[in-house]
């Protein structure tokens, strides 16, 4: 299973709508590694699938994350030293070191910073079929990787999702 579960991203994502409309419309553009395969939809296709996607539940969005005094540097180093970049790539024009290991550039423009910590705590909580490992880190330095992730900003912007409209959601 390679999926994450749809449910929750209301939850993860910063821009729900806009996010699974770019991913479904052309998840080439989003990530140049994805697995995700091109449909090849319209548009009239992808704003349905997007409206349906927007309307699951998307459960509680937790506590905000406390990053005052979390250190950029430190969290740079950690992502090295605990092995995290030996799976993951931050550039763009690098890859992972699998399709299904996330390119991590452009991360703090896609994921809220209280999803990104408790996903660092442990991925399974979220989604038992993932294959990232549960990190042991104390909460300043998982603090200090999140510090770090979120400057990892997206330098090209995603399209504008189009409006949804009564039926939408039923539709998709």
């Amino acid at each position: 299973k390679f999926s994450p579960p749809l449910g929750p991203l209301g939850t993860k994502l910063v821009d729900l709508r806009r996010w699974v409309y770019a991913w479904i419309k052309e998840p080439t553009h989003v990530s140049a590694d994805t697995m995700m395969p091109n449909f090849a939809l319209d548009e009239d296709a992808a704003r349905k699938i997007t409206a349906f996607i927007a309307a699951l539940p998307a459960g509680p969005r937790g506590e905000p994350v406390d990053l005052t005094g979390a250190s950029v540097e430190e969290g740079e180093s950690l992502f090295t030293e605990r092995g995290c970049a030996g799976c993951h790539a931050v550039k763009s024009d690098d890859h992972s070191v699998a399709p299904r290991v996330p390119n991590l550039a452009g991360i703090a423009s896609k994921v809220r910073p209280e999803w990104l910590d408790r996903w660092i705590s442990d991925p399974k909580a979220y989604n038992p079929d993932a294959a990232m490992p549960k990190t042991e880190l104390s909460e300043k330095e998982r603090h200090a990787v999140v510090a770090y992730l979120l400057t990892l900003k997206r330098t090209e912007p995603l399209p504008d999702p189009p409006t949804a409209t009564g039926g939408d959601a039923e539709e998709g």
